[in-house]
């Protein structure tokens, strides 16, 4: 008989579809429902829709073809066989012998298994039986799947060469220049941001630790995110950028004639990393366990205004940008030199600073010069060294720390140009050690990081030890790859005034193009970096903290309205006031249960318990996984290059330089480390516009732990999407489109306005959307509006201000706006309207036509939205859902809300709808 093989759904659900083997396509109407399908017509008659083709006659498939008997006989239906690749005479020559020819999907077999296949096998027998013990594979439980358990990364090179499962399309995407395969772990991954998959896609999926957050966007600038995440693991830089925050200087207005205020960067830095702090800490608290990715779209806009960062080539869009391989290395040199002008505290100096003698002296005689230099980062240099050499690393770090160079320069004396020694010398070594690779791209010395070292190891070591001394510098490796400590040892310092010992403890790398024909992704960076036990049991600690927060939560009983809390709303138009009772919140993390809750605290407290140990992690976009130390430092792979290598002192010299760590030690930076003592300032509420426009409403109380709110928000257009449709028709999208906050608005559960501010975009504005915003060009145009109108970071910490007082926002489509604000809420402080009217899997129901339908009125007549109409009309829903809860009709209407939507086609005003 037939088989189905294809099915579609229509846009109304009303209809399915199916495709069979038979060459046959059914067409099923949902039961009841009353349209008919539309044909196409010509003429005014229905057109005449041709018969369909007959099935293709049955294929015989001999049994010999079912058993893998040896000799060329395999099983077609196996996906998983294993298979060599076949000589270039057999490309047009049946595969198989028989009355059938078919091939078997084809997975190209790692070198370490084509060695051990057997050499008495005929070019014909691409068939590879092996045992697993053979290529280092543990034994599995009995009824393993060991073809599914091969496909896995940490596995799955023992036995192909491509490290991928054999039913993705992309499993074959090879780097063009060298043909070599790169893994799947490395490729850009991309979210899918269309189709059935954007719905059950989650960051867990990737996110092996549920520790930490990727990062995840498409935008202008956005090659450094692994540098911002290199630098949130830097402990001073971390609370450094943290406490910026609260400096009142970075409350100014931040931005005149296009250009950030002092202090801007800083700030935006330690917004970014509260951002990731937050989505750490609450892991545990969403529906599903998840740490959703991080997007430092506000930084990068501060970023992109800054004219150094123009000035040095840093910018996507700068016609002479530094190659995107190296810009990275500029542009972590350049975020320590500018936050080490913005901190407060002299921490970045006290941490990467050193000095560096730089002599000048002429061959012949006369005429030394000497001069001082400061630094922050070493550029390793490679000029010492051609062909066949073949450098230790702590050969070509002891060069670069004491170079010596011959050049040409003009005596004064001789009147004539005369050979020079240039000696350049450290004099004194930091706390953090930062390497600028100089090779990404493809530049000369590439080679010597594919080589392996003395003991057959990872050629970069993971500790080090660098002496200064009388003779000059020395520097010793620890060498991977021998059971004892082996250290080379490469220069000699003479007698030793400084020396200290460094562990490598963050790489960034370059990831090159791979090019298949289909391929659209462009070279990216990752970065490695060591998290130690500590900061895991911190993370822990605040995870199991609100979990338990959300049990106390959960266990509160549920009162009857009489006696619970009341939620009254006042409407403008005309005294109707509604008194709804409630007692439990209906927030994001309310479909939580507390046997979940609990099953989550009885994890986190076991894993507590048990001795949490450091490693290795790899952040490849919102892909994150733990990961050995030699994965974080092998670049024999060529389609990985090193940029950026870091390494941190470990047991610091007595009486050695000071620590960076002192500038840490004064009461704010101490207070940093308990959540909740350090606040925005509520003098925020109140700031100044940027036009001059008093502030017309003036809050009596500002609202406070558990208290509701509603808000609504108006964003305008910045940047387009760019995206292609590939080949496949997929689509790619290359660069997001980017959205600027204009306007938002804050009533409370009186419906008394607390905050209605317009915000001054930083950037240019494409689009208006006034249609869908309300929003007109006067009205964000400082020098003519009457808006009382104020800049983004002003609207970023009022809001932050009533986040961090715990106060509740009630809203729809609020999941959607606070990601567009680069905000994190925690879970228990949102409660979405569009989330509660909302059945799985069917289409999320718009504001309008809620209110429509459960409330009989319409939203500003169905003109231009505004957000105080619409901040009000969440909450009017809000209330609405509670009473339909309390007595037990809220899935029974929200099934009807669903009947009407699809009969109408979702017709959103009362007249069309037929509600009128």
């Amino acid at each position: 008989g037939e088989a189905i093989s294809s099915m579609a759904v229509s846009p109304s659900a009303s209809y399915l579809a199916f495709g069979t083997t038979g060459s046959a396509v059914i067409l099923m109407e949902r039961a009841g429902h009353e349209k008919a399908v539309n044909l196409p017509q010509q003429g005014g008659k229905d057109v005449v829709v041709p018969s369909y083709p007959p099935a293709p006659p049955a294929v015989s498939i001999p049994p010999s073809t079912l058993f893998n008997q040896g000799g060329s006989t395999v099983n077609p239906f196996n996906l998983y066989n294993m298979a060599a690749m076949p000589i270039v005479s057999d490309v047009d020559r049946g595969w198989l012998e028989g009355d059938i020819n078919m091939k078997p999907y084809k997975r190209v077999l790692s070198n370490k298994l084509l060695e051990l296949k057997s050499e008495g096998a005929s070019k014909q027998d691409f068939i590879t039986h092996l045992r697993a013990s053979d290529l280092d594979i543990p034994p599995l439980p009995p009824g393993s799947n060991y073809n599914r358990f091969i496909c896995d990364p940490e596995h799955g090179e023992k036995v192909y060469s491509l490290n991928c499962d054999p039913r993705n399309v992309g499993s074959e995407r090879r780097v063009s220049s060298a043909n070599k395969v790169i893994p799947l772990v490395y490729h850009k991954p991309h979210r899918p941001t269309s189709g059935p998959k954007q719905f059950s896609f989650t960051y867990a999926q990737h996110n092996s630790s549920l520790l930490f957050p990727g990062w995840d966007c498409n935008l202008p600038n956005d090659y450094g995110n692994s540098v911002l995440l290199a630098l949130f693991f830097i402990p001073e830089v971390r609370a450094s950028c943290l406490r910026e925050q609260f400096e009142e200087r970075n409350f100014a207005q931040g931005v005149e004639k296009g250009v950030p205020k002092e202090g801007a960067l800083s700030a935006e830095l330690g917004f970014l990393f509260h951002q990731i702090d937050q989505l750490s800490g609450h892991c545990y608290t969403q529906a599903r366990p998840d740490i959703p990715a991080f997007s430092p779209s506000n930084f990068l806009s501060t970023f992109s205004l800054l004219p150094e960062a123009a000035a040095l080539a840093l910018l996507d869009n700068s016609p002479s940008a530094v190659k995107l391989p190296r810009r990275i290395e500029a542009l972590y040199r350049f975020l320590l030199h500018h936050l080490s002008t913005e901190l407060t505290v002299t921490v970045i100096d006290e941490l990467c600073g050193f000095d560096v003698s730089v002599v000048n002296e002429f061959i012949g005689g006369g005429q030394e010069k000497a001069k001082g230099l400061r630094a922050m980062t070493v550029e390793l240099n490679y000029l010492a060294f051609r062909p066949p050499a073949t450098p230790t690393f702590s050969k070509l770090l002891q060069t670069t720390l004491h170079r010596e160079t011959r050049l040409r320069a003009w005596h004064s004396g001789s009147k004539s140009y005369e050979t020079i020694i240039q000696q350049r010398v450290v004099k004194n070594l930091p706390v953090l050690l930062n390497l600028q690779c100089s090779v990404a791209g493809g530049d000369d010395g590439l080679e010597y990081w594919r080589q392996k070292n003395a003991k057959g190891g990872v050629w970069l070591p993971e500790r080090i030890e660098v002496s200064i001394g009388s003779g000059g510098v020395s520097v010793k490796e620890l060498l991977d790859g021998s059971d004892e400590e082996d250290w080379h040892v490469e220069g000699e310092a003479g007698t030793v005034t400084i020396t200290k010992k460094y562990r490598l403890i963050s790489t960034v790398s370059y990831i090159k193009n791979h090019d298949d024909g289909k391929s659209v992704y462009t070279g990216h960076h990752i970065a490695h970096v060591y998290v130690d036990p500590a900061m895991k049991r911190k993370v822990k600690e605040r995870q199991l903290k609100e979990v338990k927060a959300l049990i106390s939560e959960a266990e509160i009983e549920d009162v009857a309205s009489e006696v619970g809390e009341k939620l009254t709303l006042q409407f403008q138009e005309g005294e109707r006031p509604a008194e709804k009772g409630f007692a439990k919140k209906i927030t994001m993390a309310s479909q939580i249960s507390l046997e979940s809750l609990k099953e989550r605290e009885a994890l986190l407290e076991s894993e507590l318990a048990g001795n949490l140990v450091g490693g290795w992690t790899r952040w490849n976009s919102f892909q994150v996984k733990d990961v050995d130390s030699a994965d974080a430092r092998d670049f024999t792979q060529d389609w990985r290059e090193p940029c950026l290598v870091v390494y941190r002192e470990i047991d610091p010299t007595p009486g050695g330089q000071k620590s960076g760590l002192d500038a840490l030690k004064s009461p704010d930076m101490i207070r940093l480390e308990e959540p909740g003592t350090l606040q925005i300032p509520q003098s925020v509420m109140s700031a100044l516009a940027v036009n001059g426009v008093p502030q017309p409403i003036h809050i009596d109380r500002l609202p406070g732990k558990g208290d509701l709110v509603a808000i609504d928000t108006e964003f305008v257009v910045v940047e387009h999407e760019d995206s292609i449709i590939t080949k496949d028709g997929e689509k790619h999208v290359n660069q997001d489109s980017r959205s600027a906050l204009a306007r938002v608005s804050i009533v409370d559960v009186q419906g008394r306005v607390l905050l209605d501010d317009y915000v001054l975009p930083q950037e240019p504005v494409l689009d208006y959307v006034t249609r869908f915003s309300g929003i007109v060009a006067s009205d964000l145009d400082p020098s003519i509006s009457s808006r009382h109108l104020i800049n983004i970071r002003t609207a970023y910490l009022k809001l932050r201000l009533l986040i961090d007082r715990g106060v509740i926002f009630v809203g729809h489509g609020l999941v959607t706006d606070f990601k567009q604000l680069n905000v994190f809420v925690p879970a228990t402080q949102i409660i979405d309207t569009v989330e509660i009217f909302h059945q799985p899997r069917a289409r999320r129901i718009g504001l309008r036509f809620l209110l429509n339908y459960l409330l009989s009125h319409d939203v500003q007549g169905g003109e231009a939205h505004d957000s105080i109409d619409d901040a009000r009309a969440a909450l009017e829903l809000y209330a609405k859902a509670l009473e339909l809860r309390k007595a037990g009709e809220f899935d029974k209407t929200l099934t009807k809300i669903y009947e009407q939507g699809r009969q109408c086609g979702w017709t959103v005003g009362l007249a069309e709808a037929g509600l009128k």
